[in-house]
């Protein structure tokens, strides 16, 4: 089986892009050797396919919405939903000449969420994505958040406060003030695995882990992310949108802030009465070619 894919980048964080909507092939065992990034010393040889990206998103038909998006990360574990995913998602249907509305609605594990294009070209595209409600303290998810008290809004994880926050997928946001400092690799899954004192898992299913450091007086907010399934990535879009809400619960964002990743930068609006998140940012078009099943 061929199946052509088109590469894409949102904030540097790569996304290799399919249409499975003909087709009941099931790419996920193939991801991990798809998107393994070059390291050294190599973890294993890659798949006769290597790309290399961050995770796969590919293009479903949907009951519901214009169209489905499954996304898959670089370990082939399935994620809930991703930002950066979900631009470039929206960037390869017009590429693809898949849709030609600028108003669409997207099926993802999230739910259904609407994206509009402001700025199309042969190889970028400006998307805002409607990223749904944001959930905080009772409003968790009991399947992502063993919490021992429903009304927390900080975990003290060793030296760390975390504040979780759903996006549809879970995240643990630590402000710091040296955001440099702080050994991602090492902190991460220390987060990530974290107990409580009853003995079990904070997060249960794992948790992306963002790191942020605000400066005063601006609207500059500094984030580096350890995502699962992956490691430390260049951007998180669904991550942004949680560092800027736990930002305003602590005091630390306005609704409407910038926030710069080690890729680029993503602009995040949070309506202060119930918290639902809008997200606007890039996606670029890296290459394309073939991939042999």
């Amino acid at each position: 089986m061929t199946l052509n894919y088109r590469k894409y980048h949102g904030c540097l964080n790569e996304f290799i892009c399919v249409d499975l909507r003909d087709t009941s092939h099931d790419i996920a065992p193939y991801v991990p050797g798809l998107c393994q990034k070059k390291t050294w010393p190599p973890k294993h040889l890659p798949d006769k396919n290597y790309i290399g990206a961050d995770g796969l998103v590919a293009v479903h038909h949907s009951d519901i919405a214009d169209f489905k998006m499954q996304i898959i990360n670089a370990d082939g574990s399935i994620p809930e939903m991703c930002g950066n995913g979900l631009r470039c998602f929206v960037a390869f249907l017009h590429h693809q000449h898949l849709t030609q509305h600028t108003s669409l609605r997207i099926e993802t594990g999230a739910g259904v969420l609407g994206v509009t294009v402001h700025n199309i070209t042969p190889t970028s595209a400006s998307i805002s994505v409607g990223m749904g409600q944001a959930k905080t303290k009772a409003q968790l998810p009991n399947a992502d958040f063993l919490l021992e008290c429903q009304t927390m809004d900080a975990i003290p994880i060793g030296q760390y406060n975390v504040v979780p926050v759903s996006m549809g997928n879970p995240h643990a946001v630590i402000y710091t003030s040296n955001i440099n400092g702080i050994d991602i690799n090492t902190v991460g899954p220390l987060i990530q695995n974290a107990e409580s004192p009853s003995g079990k898992r904070w997060f249960p299913n794992g948790i992306n882990v963002e790191f942020l450091e605000h400066i005063p007086g601006t609207q500059r907010l500094y984030m580096r992310v350890f995502e699962r399934g992956v490691g430390e990535t260049m951007a998180c879009g669904t991550g942004a949108c949680a560092a800027v809400v736990a930002g305003m619960l602590h005091g630390h964002c306005q609704p409407s802030e910038t926030v710069f990743l080690k890729g680029g930068e993503l602009t995040i609006d949070v309506n202060p009465t119930n918290y639902a998140v809008t997200m606007q940012g890039p996606a670029q078009f890296m290459g394309e070619g073939r991939i042999e099943l």
